[in-house]
């Protein structure tokens, strides 16, 4: 049997956490701030935001938390240890303190709606219509000056 991938897609960082400038995190920052070291918006200086950050993260199985594992697990260099690619985010690293689990794609969305300071990952596809496109960098980080195309969303 051979597995041949059919579609390719991004994975969107949703968040919600009010301020006017754009978040474009690196990948060291996105790393960090899915693994817990780091752990409030003062330590991201150029998204000009302070208070904690809450990770949200999708607590079942789901094929959007095996892409988003496979990144980090794949980036992630400067963690105390290795993200294992996963399809359920608590088995890959553990979860930072204070992340909130959900269930389903619209149960993370409100869980993320439901918190000052918090991010997530989440499908464009599902993201875009929720948080009034994805081209709004208030609302959906950038990553390493990339955000998910309005192409991959239809």
């Amino acid at each position: 049997l051979i597995q041949v991938p059919s579609v390719a897609t991004s994975v969107a960082i949703p968040f919600n956490k009010a301020g006017t400038n754009a978040v474009d995190l690196s990948v060291d920052q996105l790393c960090g701030v899915f693994s817990g070291r780091i752990t409030t918006w003062n330590q991201l200086p150029a998204t000009g935001r302070t208070g904690n950050i809450v990770v949200v993260y999708r607590n079942e199985a789901s094929g959007t938390t095996e892409l988003f594992t496979r990144f980090l697990a794949a980036k992630c260099v400067n963690e105390s240890k290795k993200f294992v690619v996963t399809t359920n985010f608590a088995d890959s690293f553990g979860v930072p303190p204070g992340a909130v689990p959900a269930v389903t794609s619209q149960g993370v969305m409100d869980a993320l709606n439901a918190g000052d300071g918090r991010i997530t990952y989440m499908s464009p596809d599902y993201a875009a219509p929720t948080l009034a496109g994805l081209d709004d960098a208030t609302k959906v980080a950038k990553v390493a000056g990339v955000s998910p195309a309005p192409d991959n969303v239809s």
